[in-house]
């Protein structure tokens, strides 16, 4: 999933960030697409973090087991 994020989502999410700050596509699509991809970051950080508490969950119940 990290890898992906990196390679693919990431990527859009700067070009995004680019647009936006010069002027090249209308403001209006440029802060929607910037929105969107915040909320995209926003939500894979939330699932690695949650995928982060599972494992460090399961790996805290095998050594108190």
């Amino acid at each position: 999933m990290h890898e992906e994020y990196q390679l693919y989502v990431l990527p859009r999410i700067l070009e995004s960030k680019k647009m936006a700050k010069s002027g090249r596509t209308k403001q209006k699509e440029a802060d929607m697409e910037y929105n969107v991809a915040k909320q995209v970051e926003k939500m894979i950080r939330y699932i690695e973090n949650s995928y982060l508490n599972i494992i460090y969950s399961y790996f805290m119940y095998y050594i108190y087991k």
